[in-house]
């Protein structure tokens, strides 16, 4: 089980000793791309570092940026960059990365990517392979280490530098913001572009088109906003009400006179006239034919209500008081 990444300071493991140190200084400057800023790692070259190995304790790893090891013993040669040797001897068993294969740039999330080859792989077949990678930190002045992966069977070391030295020349950060009462107002940490905060807090914005405010995706302004000032001079009637319209439509007043709820209709139920939405008849008409149906009886030859049975009023008038209807003036006359 691979222990949790430990992070050392710089070790300066000696002076040079007299020694001209061979280094590539034009290696050590990564010029800008089009995105990023150049970069001078000059400052890093004097020092030697030194990480433990996670997998195997009594070994580590020592290495220098941009020119050749002065301390290199064993395996490792005067042209080795990147040595793993044995803590306590300081015998070098395996030679990761020589200086004169270093190649040097920008990476897409913004680090540099120092990569170099060693020698042939002691525990599998094909040369070993090292990977230094420099990120920007302005506190640390001193440069800060990582070993973010190691494999002796795979032949292969990836270690990370913290350094300000990747901070200089740097633009400044991008402005990032936060929302704020549906705004997106600048913040000096924990924010977000103001594109993605555009999107995430901004509420629906719209825009006046044709005397009509309509939601838009970009620009626009609050729905309130957009309705003080966008307004339209022609009306059409919708629901018994009069409402704007960006294309046809009357004046205001025209739609007044014709837009107006419509009488009401009524229907027969259970003996009353009740409002309907649809069908139906004036309230007048209803009540005509919605009467309760009186019938009558003949009773000493006079006409009286009934309860059960009967017949119209006209019918019990002919046969039981000898009274006709005249259907010529509408009124009954006596028979006899």
């Amino acid at each position: 089980m691979r222990l949790a990444p430990v992070v050392f300071a710089l070790i300066l493991l000696s002076p040079c000793g007299g020694r001209v140190v061979e280094h590539s200084s034009d290696a050590c400057i990564v010029p800008k791309d089009g995105i990023h800023h150049a970069v001078d790692l000059r400052p890093l070259v004097a020092a030697e570092y030194s990480l433990q190995s996670e997998d195997y304790p009594t070994y580590e790893y020592v290495f220098t940026i941009c020119r050749t090891l002065t301390t290199a013993s064993g395996a490792c040669t005067t042209a080795t960059a990147v040595c793993e040797q044995n803590r306590h001897t300081r015998i070098g068993i395996q030679d990761y990365g020589q200086e004169k294969t270093m190649s040097v740039g920008w990476t897409e999330d913004a680090t540099v990517q120092m990569n170099m080859t060693g020698a042939d792989c002691v525990a599998s077949a094909g040369r070993t392979y090292s990977q230094l990678i420099f990120r920007c930190n302005s506190s640390a002045v001193a440069p800060h280490i990582q070993l973010e992966a190691e494999s002796f069977e795979k032949c292969y070391v990836k270690i990370s530098i913290d350094t300000v030295e990747l901070c200089k020349n740097s633009p400044p950060p991008p402005a990032q913001y936060r929302c704020e009462k549906d705004s997106c107002v600048p913040t000096t940490s924990g924010g977000v572009s103001k594109e993605e905060c555009a999107v995430s807090c901004n509420p629906a914005m719209f825009a006046c088109q044709a005397n009509t405010c309509v939601s838009v995706s970009k620009g626009g302004v609050p729905r309130s906003q957009c309705e003080s000032t966008c307004k339209s001079d022609r009306y059409q009637c919708v629901k018994n009400n009069c409402i704007p319209v960006a294309e046809g439509g009357v004046s205001k007043s025209d739609c007044q006179k014709t837009c107006i709820e419509p009488p009401l209709r009524y229907i027969c139920k259970n003996q009353q006239c009740i409002k309907t939405q649809t069908g139906g008849t004036p309230l007048s008409d209803c009540e005509k034919n919605c009467l309760p149906d009186v019938r009558y009886e003949c009773q000493a030859t006079r006409c009286v209500h009934t309860q059960t049975g009967g017949v119209s009023k006209a019918d019990c008038l002919r046969f039981c008081e000898g009274v006709f209807m005249d259907h010529a003036t509408s009124g009954f006359h006596d028979s006899k």
